[in-house]
């Protein structure tokens, strides 16, 4: 790892208290947890178990929680679900699906999938601050609609959208909402009794858990999950054997989150005003995206005027500092963030940012560290930028002989 890690929203290191664990679950949970002896009851028991600990820690129901490889894969399934359900229900006209313009691309790329299948697909605009506009959401859904897709928090922006709004929007409708909460999960308080959505998304690895296993909580009543893959798992919803492994082990990390021995919250706030505010008295031409409103305690995104935020990243990491700019699914694009174009951003500025997040393993000094090499990178970028467009535009001297 990075000697100064702060790229928590694309995945966050395991936490030591739990990473004990882990041998000994390798070796000793060898069952198959559909199987009735001793060995794939212990299996099915950790699943339950962890089944547990993200319902008392949502405050949801054991039954609404659905295993999955990832949070895409909620969304996608969720996605599909609501338009299958829509099909049943109204086939005299076409399914008709609500996404906001920032949404990750699991959601943007299964409705432009959904297009190709004579599902309707309208786009949520979003304000220059990140928010999603609701009297734009409050007007598309005047006509009939079957979902609307809003994520919690942006995971570049870290923007908190207004949910209890949508949510209420949605169901004064009977509109289905599906919520992407995989940023918000471990970060800020998550009461899905309340929250109003129908469909909720989480991811484990972003909270330490291992890559490749998330949940999919399912709280409106009625028939409104399709099965994904066949098969008698899961309620026959989505068969294959659980990834018993990596459901104990997000298990654990809830438990850990539970009891206050990993905490992300509050403390990580007050780092990211503290360092956002040094970089701003130390960085002319610099913008934070997303300041003002409601964002994530560990997320600052920064764009930095007149220069490249890859050249920015890259400068970092020979510091040994790791960032980010922006969807880590996004990376290696050439395309600059939809979700900043979406917000009134020009291509240049969008290509400027760089995403910080930090997580439970931060302290005060990373931050400090940052602040004292990035300032002299931004600074050598932009004079060695100015000086490349400087020869380009200079018109070469002809010295003429009298």
């Amino acid at each position: 790892m990075a000697a100064i890690y702060l790229d928590h929203n694309a995945s966050a290191p395991l936490p030591e208290c739990v990473a004990t664990e882990i041998p000994a679950l390798l070796r000793e949970v060898y069952g198959n947890p559909s199987s009735l002896h001793a060995p794939g009851r212990r299996a099915r028991r950790l699943i339950n178990d962890a089944q547990d600990e993200l319902a008392a820690y949502l405050n949801c129901s054991h039954q609404q929680i659905f295993w999955t490889s990832c949070g895409s894969e909620g969304n996608s399934w969720a996605m599909a679900s609501a338009v299958a359900r829509a099909r049943a229900e109204h086939p005299e006209r076409a399914p008709r699906v609500l996404i906001s313009a920032m949404e990750h691309d699991s959601v943007i790329s299964s409705a432009e999938d959904m297009k190709e299948h004579g599902v309707i697909v309208d786009i949520i605009p979003v304000t220059c601050a990140g928010l999603v506009d609701t009297v734009a959401l409050a007007q598309l859904l005047e006509q009939p609609a079957d979902l609307v897709v809003v994520m919690h928090a942006n995971n570049e922006t870290g923007v908190i959208q207004p949910v209890a709004e949508i949510s209420s929007l949605c169901q004064a409708r009977g509109v289905l909402y599906l919520c992407d909460a995989v940023q918000t999960f471990g970060k800020i308080p998550l009461d899905l009794s309340t929250l109003g959505a129908a469909y909720i998304t989480f991811s484990g690895h972003k909270i330490g858990a291992p890559k490749g296993v998330g949940f999919l909580v399912v709280t409106a009543k009625g028939r409104v999950l399709y099965p994904l893959i066949h098969g008698k798992q899961q309620k026959g919803l989505r068969g294959g054997t659980e990834n018993t492994i990596g459901a104990a082990i997000v298990g654990r990390v809830v438990h850990a989150l539970r009891k206050d021995d990993v905490v992300w919250g509050a403390a990580l706030g007050g780092m990211h005003r503290r360092f956002e505010a040094a970089l701003k008295e130390r960085i002319p031409g610099l913008i934070i995206h997303g300041e003002g409103v409601p964002r994530l305690p560990n997320t600052s995104f920064i764009g930095f005027e007149g220069v490249e935020g890859d050249g920015v990243l890259l400068n970092l990491d020979l510091q040994g500092v790791a960032a980010s700019s922006g969807s880590a699914c996004s990376s290696g694009s050439i395309n600059p963030s939809s979700t900043l174009l979406a917000m009134g951003c020009d291509a240049k500025m969008a290509r400027s940012s760089v995403r910080f997040s930090s997580g439970f393993t931060t302290s005060w000094e990373d931050f400090e560290k940052v602040i004292d090499v990035l300032p002299p990178i931004v600074e050598r970028i932009r004079r060695t930028g100015a000086n490349r467009q400087d020869k380009v535009r200079r018109p070469a001297t002809l010295e003429v002989s009298s």
